[in-house]
C-alpha cells in the first residue's frame, strides 16, 4: 500500500499521456484547466476503484468509532455509516463468535423475512442489510437487554488528507490514458 499525493499521482498521469511533468501543485484556483480536468478524471477513478477493486488493495480502516449505533429491539440493531465510508468489509459485534463479511441489499426479500422469528438471523448466524447510509443487523445477540454491544466496523475508506492510498497493482488502471 503506497500513498501518493495530488502532485505525484498528476505526474505519473501527465507521464503517461505523454505530456510535461508540473513540479508543483499550485493552490485550486490558480490551476490551469488541464490540471483541473486531470485531476478530476484521476478522483473519479480513485473513487471508482475504491467502489470496486479487490478489498486487499485498498486502504481499509476500523470506522466503528466514528458510526453511530442503536438498538431497535432486543435483537435487531442500525449502524449508521460514517460520511468516510466506501463499503463495508467487516462487522464484529462483542456478542458474535465470528465476524460478517457479507452485507445484503436492504429491502430484497431475504431482508423482508427478517420479519418472521423463525427466519430472523441469529447470534449464531447473524444477517447484516446496508442501506445507502446504515446497516441493519438481525442477530444482535443482547438476550433480552436493550444495551448497545460493543463492535467493529471495518471498511474502505478514502484518505482524509486527500491523497491517493492504493496497492501499486492498482496503479495501471488508475493511469491508463
Amino acid at each position: 500500500m503506497k500513498n501518493y499525493t495530488e502532485t505525484e499521482m498528476l505526474n505519473l498521469y501527465r507521464n503517461r499521456l505523454g505530456l510535461s511533468r508540473t513540479l508543483m501543485l499550485p493552490a485550486e484556483n490558480e490551476r490551469q484547466p488541464l490540471d483541473r480536468e486531470l485531476l478530476d478524471v484521476l478522483h473519479a477513478r480513485y473513487r471508482h476503484l475504491l467502489a470496486t477493486a479487490p478489498i486487499e488493495y485498498l486502504p481499509v480502516e476500523n470506522l466503528g468509532p466514528a458510526c453511530t449505533a442503536q438498538m431497535l429491539s432486543n435483537d435487531r440493531m442500525s449502524i449508521t455509516l460514517s460520511d468516510r465510508c466506501i463499503r463495508p468489509v467487516s462487522l464484529q459485534l462483542d456478542t458474535w463468535e465470528e465476524a460478517v463479511y457479507r452485507f445484503h441489499e436492504a429491502g430484497t426479500n431475504y431482508h423482508k423475512r427478517q420479519r418472521l422469528s423463525l427466519l430472523r438471523g441469529t447470534r449464531l448466524n447473524p444477517a447484516v442489510f446496508r442501506s445507502a447510509d446504515r446497516l441493519i443487523v438481525y442477530g444482535v445477540g443482547t438476550n433480552l437487554r436493550v444495551i448497545t454491544p460493543g463492535y467493529e466496523l471495518r471498511a474502505v475508506t478514502e484518505p482524509v488528507d486527500g491523497t491517493f492510498r492504493l496497492s501499486e497493482i492498482l496503479l495501471p488502471q488508475m493511469l491508463e490514458p
